[in-house]
């Protein structure tokens, strides 16, 4: 069957811990992953945080949103990826209207698994201000042999968008790591 639906809602989110809505169907069986939400003031997943929305078997990454009103820390494994025996990779969606960290060491997978029967999910890293430090770029680095990834600089109310700033720090750069 495909993956569950999880979401939490809350203050302060700290994950130490696993949180998986995977899919359970044997290989005969097209099984997507599931949906795994997240929305705080401050979101912190630590080193040892696995968030997972992915197929086991056969079927798409599932689908995976992190949102924090104040700030959020990216730490850990997270992922949205196909099943071993085909389908696309899944949706990583990191939004804060503030403050975004992520650890250099953090895991972002939403790969089709199979490249030749599929095609790779999406991170979008989203915050008022994005600044690209060596940490953030090795991130961003490693995840994109996994993913394509989007980075937006903007913060919304229910009347407008506002557009920030990306910043990139001096001899920072993001490239895609061979796999």
């Amino acid at each position: 069957s495909n993956g569950g639906q999880i979401e939490l809602v809350a203050d302060t989110v700290v994950n130490k811990g696993t949180i998986s809505a995977n899919s359970n169907a044997p290989a005969s069986v097209i099984a997507n992953g599931g949906q795994v939400s997240i929305v705080a003031n401050t979101i912190n997943l630590k080193p040892t945080s696995v968030i997972s929305a992915s197929s086991n078997n056969l079927g798409n990454g599932g689908v995976i949103s992190l949102s924090a009103n104040n700030s959020e820390n990216i730490s850990g494994k997270i992922l949205a990826h196909s099943g071993i025996l085909g389908g696309l990779g899944g949706v990583i969606s990191t939004v804060s209207k503030n403050q975004l960290t992520i650890d250099p060491g953090t895991v972002v997978n939403a790969s089709s698994v199979t490249s030749t029967l599929g095609q790779a999910g999406t991170w979008l890293i989203q915050a008022a201000n994005v600044l690209i430090d060596s940490n953030f770029a090795t991130a961003v680095s490693n995840a994109l042999t996994y993913a394509s990834v989007k980075i937006v600089s903007s913060s919304s109310n229910t009347q407008q968008v506002n557009f920030g700033n990306i910043t990139i720090s001096p001899n920072v750069r993001i490239v895609k790591n061979s796999q």
